[in-house]
C-alpha cells in the first residue's frame, strides 16, 4: 500500500508569487496614468485635422491651441516651446516627441518616450 503525501505552495514560494505580484502592480500603477495622458495628447494632436483653417494658422497660433485643449484635458507637464511645427514640401508637420520619467522604487526609475506626429497638406490659396 501506497503512502500519499499532501503537497503545496511552500512558505518561500508563496512570498515570491506575493512579491512579484506587488511589483507587477506597482509598476501598472505608476505606467497606466502615463499611458492615458499619452492617448489623451495623441487625440489632441490628431484633432487639429477636424480645424480647416489649421494649415492658416501660424504657429504661434497652432502652439497656443494644443496648448488650451491640453489645459482643458487637464495634462500641464508641457511648455508650448515643446511643440514643434514645420512647414516642408507643401505639408504642415505637427510633432511633440516626449520623455516621461517616473520613479518606481527608492532609486528605479522608468522612462517612457512617446512620438505624436500629425501632418497635413497646405491648401493653396
Amino acid at each position: 500500500m501506497q503512502k500519499f503525501r499532501q503537497t503545496g505552495a511552500s512558505t518561500i514560494v508563496i512570498l515570491i508569487v506575493l512579491m512579484f505580484g506587488a511589483v507587477v502592480l506597482t509598476l501598472a500603477l505608476k505606467l497606466i496614468p502615463i499611458y492615458i495622458d499619452n492617448s489623451t495628447i495623441e487625440s489632441v494632436i490628431h484633432g487639429l485635422e477636424k480645424d480647416l483653417k489649421i494649415t492658416s494658422y501660424g504657429d504661434e497660433e497652432i502652439r497656443n491651441k494644443i496648448s488650451k485643449l491640453l489645459t482643458i484635458n487637464n495634462i500641464r507637464s508641457f511648455k508650448a516651446s515643446d511643440i514643434k511645427i514645420s512647414r516642408e514640401r507643401g505639408e504642415l508637420f505637427v510633432s511633440l516627441d516626449y520623455e516621461v520619467r517616473e520613479n518606481v522604487f527608492k532609486n528605479i526609475d522608468v522612462i517612457v518616450s512617446f512620438e505624436n506626429h500629425f501632418k497635413t497638406p497646405i491648401a493653396a490659396e
